[in-house]
């Protein structure tokens, strides 16, 4: 029977247990998005702290998302020594890393360079309409995504994630209301998974076939006319096919939207997937309950468990549980909230 604590493997890696830091942002990057000792003692922390894989906040694929606001970059070859040091210091703590990589789109605002999309079509969050992407921009892209992910590879990262989830670029490919093209792009959800599945065939063939490449799919975007699990399912049964090496099944907006604390969120889904599909699946969303989370190894094909709040909280939360005290992770100010150790807490002002 499957156990939380026990090795297994994620493509060529095998991870120590079945729990991931699942990727937030750190706010930690310099000007340019270049990485900070700030940002390598913080997945130190984590590192130390025995959790089978880190998977990084995003890191832009193109210069314009990785400027300001603290965000990462990793768009030309200067980033590689400095990721460098981070990984070699997760490495030296007995860690596993994984960069995710992005391109943000309209998501994410305007800037100097000309904000992509695969149609004009306002974003309903930001604002932003983007310029409509020829094909050979398209092309372009891709090739952005499967440069960046060399790079990662190159600076010791032990696998790499694409973000096709949360409304940034990738994940608005697959989304009828965000995607109106009618070339080989759009139209069908056939279609509408060409581009993911075109980036991956170009970063699989940047980084080799040994090198565990990852997604993080949306199960649905939970708004009118935007993308259901028809499209997750078809996206990842077709990187399946292609041979990715995990599938992080995520949500649009529901979370966040709605303060949703229903225990791990996206299991049905994810359980789903992962009957239909040889890759591992992944599921984030509310993961709080070790118990739970065996519960959901022994009746669903799930292979491993996203958290990211709790460990930011409580970085050594994984060996805790592995020690036996199974405690969920609260807030050290009120008990109650899942605010990072105490600070911006909803109950009550911390420093």
């Amino acid at each position: 029977m499957k156990k939380l604590f026990e090795a297994e493997k994620l493509g060529s890696l095998t991870l120590k247990n079945r729990l991931i830091r699942s990727a937030v942002w750190e706010n930690m990057a310099a000007a340019g998005g270049h990485p900070t000792d700030q940002m390598t003692a913080f997945y130190e922390e984590l590192a130390a702290g025995g959790v089978g894989l880190i998977i990084t906040g995003y890191i832009a694929v193109n210069r314009e998302s990785g400027t300001g606001r603290g965000l990462s970059g990793c768009y030309d070859d200067s980033f590689i020594p400095e990721y460098q040091k981070l990984t070699d210091a997760i490495h030296a703590r007995g860690g596993k890393i994984a960069a995710q990589i992005v391109y943000r789109g309209s998501l994410a605002g305007g800037g100097e360079e000309p904000v992509w999309g695969m149609s004009a079509v306002r974003h309903k969050t930001s604002g932003v309409t983007p310029q409509e992407m020829t094909q050979s921009e398209i092309r372009a892209l891709e090739e952005m995504f499967a440069a960046a992910a060399r790079r990662v590879k190159a600076a010791g990262f032990d696998a790499v994630e694409l973000h096709a989830a949360h409304g940034y670029f990738l994940s608005q490919s697959l989304s009828p209301y965000y995607n109106r093209r009618t070339d080989q792009y759009g139209g069908s959800v056939e279609n509408r998974a060409r581009l993911l599945t075109e980036t991956y065939e170009k970063v699989r063939r940047a980084v080799g076939n040994d090198y565990p490449v990852l997604v993080k799919l949306n199960c649905s975007d939970f708004a009118e006319g935007e993308a259901t699990f028809a499209e997750c399912e078809e996206a990842g049964r077709r990187l399946d096919e292609l041979g990715i090496d995990g599938i992080e099944v995520s949500g649009g907006g529901r979370v966040w939207a709605t303060h949703d604390k229903t225990p791990s969120l996206y299991a049905d889904a994810a359980a789903k997937l992962a009957a239909e599909v040889r890759a591992p699946v992944i599921l984030v969303g509310n993961n709080r309950d070790p118990a739970a989370m065996e519960q959901l190894l022994k009746e669903t094909k799930i292979a491993f468990f996203s958290l990211a709040r709790p460990f930011l909280r409580e970085p050594d939360l994984a060996a805790r549980w592995e020690s036996g005290d199974l405690s969920p992770s609260r807030c050290a100010a009120c008990g109650k909230c899942y605010s990072p150790r105490g600070v911006g807490c909803v109950f009550r002002r911390t420093t």
